[in-house]
């Protein structure tokens, strides 16, 4: 929705940033707020203080201007050590955007040796070009992990820019199905 459009609105804006679904609310409230700084920096700390993880993620999502670069990286901060591990890689993300690469960085870093989060977050390093993230999202590639597990990891090869020599050894996979995606993503790349 184009916020501008939504902010002429002003009453629908009203009702629904007290709407049940919190992600709802919080893009209403940053629409009626505005560019007043102040008024989104609150909106986006009750959001990141939500017990749903996914709000939170939304919220980390929405950091980004009218607030400063540092009250950006103070918002991404708050969630970088939350329980849930896809809040923490959303959080980096954010730190990431916010210009805070440093704190990113050590977020991945940690992350890259969990056992659901560890691939995306070594992803993510690998796209900086960190050779650990690299050779962590190689060796995914090729293991004999489940399907699903190495057709993610195919994916973010995507995502990371850069062709493996695990991607290479996909292409005689004992999965066709994995031969050709990693083919794709090769051609893609």
């Amino acid at each position: 929705t184009d916020l501008a459009a939504a902010r002429a609105d002003q009453p629908a804006l009203q009702t629904s940033s007290n709407d049940a679904d919190a992600m709802v609310a919080l893009r209403a409230r940053i629409a009626l707020a505005g560019a007043d700084a102040t008024a989104v920096e609150a909106a986006l700390a009750a959001a990141l203080k939500s017990a749903d993880p996914q709000v939170v993620i939304f919220a980390l999502g929405n950091i980004g201007a009218p607030v400063s670069r540092d009250q950006q990286r103070a918002l991404a901060a708050t969630a970088s050590t939350h329980a849930d591990p896809r809040v923490r890689l959303a959080a980096a993300r954010a730190l990431a955007y916010a210009g805070d690469e440093a704190n990113a960085l050590a977020v991945w870093r940690e992350l890259s040796k969990h056992p659901v989060a560890g691939l995306t977050a070594s992803a993510e390093l690998a796209r900086l070009g960190d050779s650990e993230g690299q050779a962590a999202l190689s060796l995914a590639s090729h293991r004999r992990l489940d399907t699903e597990t190495r057709l993610l990891a195919f994916r973010l090869h995507r995502t990371v820019g850069r062709v493996t020599p695990g991607l290479i050894v996909a292409l005689a996979d004992w999965n066709g199905e994995a031969r050709i995606f990693a083919a794709d993503v090769i051609a893609a790349l």
